[in-house]
């Protein structure tokens, strides 16, 4: 095989591809999250990401690995907040998350398991924009205090 420059920048534009793919599918996963989707599968995340599912499977091991994946590049970008506002977004979101709050809807509301996990999914959203706007608002973006 014959190496040159051409070759270098052969694989480095491969690298660069498969890395802004691979973004792609965690960009994809982490708007479907956002949308109600909770276990968003490879195919789905394929058409939505623009990336073959092929490519999806090669670049994560399972659909587990994918969404752990996209759920850390979701922390990466999120706002950081001071102590007396985590504490309040992780007691609001255990409200929301608990046992007693899903039942409810499932229950005294008729919502089938699928509706329940699109709106908690909602509400959680909701609580962290909230709380990323008001952390932006007041100036709040230096980190965690």
């Amino acid at each position: 095989m014959a190496e040159g420059p051409g070759l270098a920048a052969t694989i480095d534009g491969r690298s660069a591809r498969r890395e802004r793919n691979r973004d792609a599918v965690l960009d994809a996963v982490i708007d479907m999250f956002t949308e109600g989707s909770l276990t968003p599968g490879p195919a789905e995340v394929a058409v939505r990401s623009g990336v073959s599912i092929r490519s999806v499977h090669r670049y994560f091991e399972d659909t587990d690995n994918m969404i752990c994946a996209a759920m850390d590049r979701s922390r990466m970008r999120m706002v950081p907040l001071d102590r007396a506002a985590a504490r309040e977004i992780a007691a609001t979101l255990d409200v929301l998350l608990g046992f007693d709050a899903l039942d409810h809807l499932r229950r005294e509301r008729g919502f089938s398991p699928a509706a329940t996990e699109r709106t908690t999914a909602r509400a959680v959203a909701a609580v962290l924009a909230a709380a990323a706007l008001d952390a932006d608002t007041n100036g709040e973006s230096e980190g965690v205090r």
